[in-house]
């Protein structure tokens, strides 16, 4: 493997980066991922490798751009907004799921209206 800096997250190649003691299949791993320039040693499952990775890269590029934004006197300012803008992401993402199928809603429908007569009777 050639000589690459552990705590750096890059998106040249995810699979190789920063690995270390990879064990078998459903054990835990070592990963260095770097997050607001702060390396951090992690155990993560294979599978989970390249989303941990992700994570961080997306992490560190919503910081980048919060910086360009605003001026704040610390970066754990930043990391409190991008959790914070994350976080709201995702909740209103679940609450605006929608089925585009219209033959998988009608099942739904007619799945529900069963359901809702087995515990009305």
């Amino acid at each position: 493997m050639p000589n690459q800096d552990p705590t750096s997250v890059s998106s040249h190649d995810p699979q190789s980066e920063g690995r270390e003691g990879q064990t078998g299949d459903g054990q835990l791993m070592n990963i260095n991922v770097t997050i607001c320039e702060r390396p951090y040693r992690l155990k993560v499952k294979p599978s989970e490798e390249e989303y941990v990775r992700l994570a961080a890269k997306m992490i560190n590029d919503k910081v980048k751009d919060l910086q360009t934004q605003y001026s704040a006197k610390d970066k754990q300012d930043y990391l409190a907004m991008a959790t914070l803008m994350f976080q709201v992401e995702k909740l209103t993402e679940r609450g605006d799921y929608v089925i585009k199928d219209p033959a998988m809603q009608e099942r739904l429908t007619t799945l529900e209206s069963r359901l809702d007569q087995l515990l009305t009777a």
